[in-house]
């Protein structure tokens, strides 16, 4: 067996014995992502919201001042 043969075969030994970790790891990074896009997606649903009033504001302000 040459050297690289036996770093990878290390490397896949180590990664064997630590892979619950990694996998833990990533499930972390994964529900925090999710839990920032939802965060992102509640913002833009509460500021498309109030830009929808808004318009709908303007909007009866104009048939108030057309009307006069």
């Amino acid at each position: 067996m040459d050297d690289t043969e036996e770093r990878i075969e290390k490397f896949i030994q180590f990664y064997e014995r630590e892979q619950d970790k990694y996998k833990k790891f990533s499930e972390k990074i994964l529900q925090m992502l999710i839990s920032v896009m939802s965060e992102r997606k509640m913002l833009f649903a509460y500021h498309s919201s109030r830009a929808k009033k808004a318009e709908s504001l303007t909007a009866n302000c104009r048939k108030k001042i057309l009307k006069e």
